[in-house]
């Protein structure tokens, strides 16, 4: 428990910029100040991982981060979450959850909290998964709180609101859009990009051709180890992605989807050593996180269960992944 507390900066560099607690109890920041704090996975406050509560109670956080998820709190199968009598400003995740990210936690509470300016790519304030009981939000504020994905769903809600009036009945869709919004501009690649997807890494091509589709320019390539494929050419097979193959010269970045299929069993083992491969030879490997079930999306904790330690330790997800999401809202996410 933090009782009191005046804290930061502080920049960790993996999970839990101030706590990290796992299988432990509860953990209490109660009457404390907390300011620029980060980490550089998760949790950029407190990381909890199986513990009891969670617990911030009049308490002010501001400028706190985390590169993936949970800019103050990333609860992982952990109890309660709740924040009583506090402010928070200017948290941010890079994907999810730029306040509180929560997995198959008990509940959230949330009573006499103003929230401001908090960001994240979905979920500006909250990004909640399987929560097991109903949980509250009584007496809080949120103000300026953004993100990619709120936007998108501001401009979804706007338009099927335009659509029933009479000047737009007769319409199927409006062209709305955001000044500046990426969505509305046709980007290019300023010199020639070749994204390799691993046939170790299932779904991998069904997302650079995706991809390919979205951004002119991009060209994808799927060839296998030089060995255990036939169906790539000489010209563009991989040079140095495995100690015995060579990868094409043009290869300029490869792709690594996550997803639930992903490290495991043999291909899991084979993609390992193409990725380990790569970040020695300094080959820019660009990380989507797929969140659709459809399409084998799950919680990015589950990469820290599959991913082999010595990646993990290694720093490969110090790296921002991005997040895809289903539908109207995958449009918007950049990589």
């Amino acid at each position: 428990m933090l009782d009191g507390v005046r804290r930061g900066p502080n920049v960790c560099n993996e999970e839990g910029g101030v706590v990290y607690a796992q299988n432990s109890g509860a953990v209490s920041i109660i009457d404390s100040d907390v300011s620029d704090c980060s980490a550089g996975y998760e949790g950029g406050v407190v990381r909890a991982f199986r513990t009891g509560a969670v617990s911030i109670i009049s308490s002010t956080v501001a400028g706190c981060s985390a590169r993936q998820a949970g800019g103050v709190v990333h609860a992982y199968r952990s109890g309660a979450v709740s924040v009583i009598g506090s402010a928070v400003s200017g948290c941010s995740a890079g994907n999810l959850g730029g306040v509180v990210y929560t997995f198959t936690g008990e509940s959230l509470s949330i009573a006499g909290v103003d929230f401001i300016n908090n960001s994240a790519s979905t979920g500006s304030v909250l990004y909640l998964q399987g929560i097991k009981q109903r949980s509250s939000i009584s007496n809080a504020s949120f103000t300026g709180n953004d993100g990619v994905i709120a936007e998108a769903r501001r401009r979804q809600k706007t338009a099927a609101l335009l659509l029933r009036m009479p000047n737009h009945c007769r319409m199927s869709s409006l062209p709305l859009f955001v000044p500046g919004d990426a969505s509305t501009q046709t980007l290019v690649f300023s010199k020639p990009v070749v994204l390799w997807a691993s046939p170790a890494n299932p779904g991998a091509a069904e997302l650079a051709r995706e991809l390919a589709r979205a951004f002119p320019g991009l060209t994808v390539s799927t060839v296998a180890d030089i060995g255990s494929s036939s169906s790539a050419r000489p010209s563009t097979a991989p040079r140095g992605l495995a100690r015995r193959t060579r990868r094409a010269g043009d290869v300029t970045h490869m792709l690594l989807y996550l997803n639930q299929n992903t490290w495991l069993e043999d291909d899991g083992e084979r993609l390992a050593e193409q990725v380990k491969q790569a970040r020695e030879d300094k080959l820019q490997i660009v990380m989507a996180h797929e969140n659709d079930p459809d399409l084998g999306g799950c919680a990015f904790d589950r990469m820290f269960e599959v991913t082999p330690q010595e990646l993990i330790k290694d720093g490969l997800y110090r790296d921002l992944a991005r997040s895809f999401f289903p539908g109207a809202y995958r449009e918007v996410v950049p990589l």
